[in-house]
């Protein structure tokens, strides 16, 4: 009996294979088994990267992807007039401000946007 075992390629070494799957298909190379056997990549990844070559012109991702923001600029631009405005106003406190103004935002969202800003809990 045979198992069939998968080993994640580390993100380097696969961008470094992409990298020579351009570099190959830009030196004429557009023989998808040939790209293959060349970059050591897997026939269906060839493949698929070489109709996005041939559609877009590029291998970058296209982006899109993932859950929209919460936080958009003029929400993000409201908390931070807040926080400046009332320097120590507690998440809870700011978000029933920010709801009463008409932002429909909760605290753990504020909490996690003003992280990602840099600011820290007085509590750590």
């Amino acid at each position: 009996m045979f198992t069939n075992y998968t080993v994640k390629m580390s993100t380097n070494a696969y961008e470094r294979r992409m990298h020579a799957l351009l570099h190959y298909w830009n030196e004429g190379v557009q023989s998808v088994p040939e790209l293959a056997r060349i970059t050591k990549l897997p026939v269906s990844t060839v493949q698929y990267n070489v109709e996005k070559l041939k559609k877009t012109g590029t291998l970058k991702h296209r982006g899109g992807n993932g859950r929209p923001k919460k936080v958009k600029a003029n929400i993000a631009k409201s908390i931070g007039q807040s926080v400046r405005h009332y320097t120590s106003i507690s998440l809870r406190s700011l978000a029933n401000k920010l709801n009463r103004d008409g932002i429909d935002v909760s605290y753990r969202t504020i909490g996690r946007h003003l992280e990602t800003l840099g600011y820290k809990s007085l509590d750590q």
